[in-house]
């Protein structure tokens, strides 16, 4: 019985000293090693995740400069195709200023006639990048806020060459007793705009729309 509780006892003192070891060596801390392979893991951690963040803060500051871009061109070509659709074509001033629409060829200026016969033009400012609004021989206002949006061209195309209301009663014309077209009057309106940022800068983008406008004016 004696040796038996000897060798309890000593199993007893074993496990003892093994706890001991454990907690020894649990506490000895990281080693060098140990501790170059967390700090590179952060390191990497860190830099994606800075990196997804610029990546999105950089997409998210395009996509509202390209949002402002396409509500100020949008805003511009409602407010011209308001006037055309209500309008008509003022092929007088286009012949008054030796202008041959027959060539096809675009307009800078898109001069208009309202409802009660007053003039309406709008022409691209090339130095303030704007598009200048003028009515019945007003002060021209701007469309657009360069702040906002550049307008970097504007074109209009005018559809047919000649009045197609105008009744041709002049003799020595070859179209004599007819109309100037059978053609209802309309115009394709051009706008390439751009953000405020220069060209080559993070935030330069560009933004063209196109339209075509019939008037609703019908004097036959």
């Amino acid at each position: 019985m004696t040796g038996v509780r000897k060798c309890k006892m000593q199993n007893v003192k074993c496990k003892i000293l093994n706890f001991k070891f454990l907690i020894l060596h649990s506490n000895r801390g990281f080693t060098l090693m140990e501790m170059l392979v967390a700090l590179t893991l952060f390191s990497v951690v860190v830099t994606v995740t800075t990196d997804l963040f610029f990546t999105f803060q950089r997409t998210s500051r395009r996509t509202e400069n390209l949002e402002s871009v396409v509500a100020s061109g949008r805003l511009m070509m409602e407010q011209i195709a308001r006037e055309a659709r209500q309008g008509t074509i003022d092929y007088d001033w286009y012949a008054r200023q030796s202008i041959d629409l027959s060539a096809r060829a675009a307009q800078p200026v898109l001069a208009l006639r309202d409802r009660e016969g007053g003039q309406v033009q709008f022409e691209f400012d090339e130095n303030l990048g704007t598009l200048m609004m003028s009515r019945r021989g007003g002060n021209p206002e701007s469309l657009n806020s360069p702040d906002t949006a550049v307008l970097r061209n504007a074109y209009f195309s005018i559809t047919p060459a000649s009045d197609p209301f105008q009744f041709i009663s002049d003799q020595d014309d070859p179209r004599a007793g007819q109309f100037g077209a059978d053609i209802q009057p309309r115009v394709t309106i051009l706008l390439a705009l751009r953000t405020a940022a220069l060209r080559g800068q993070q935030n330069y983008l560009e933004y063209d729309l196109q339209t075509t406008i019939s008037s609703r004016v019908y004097r036959r």
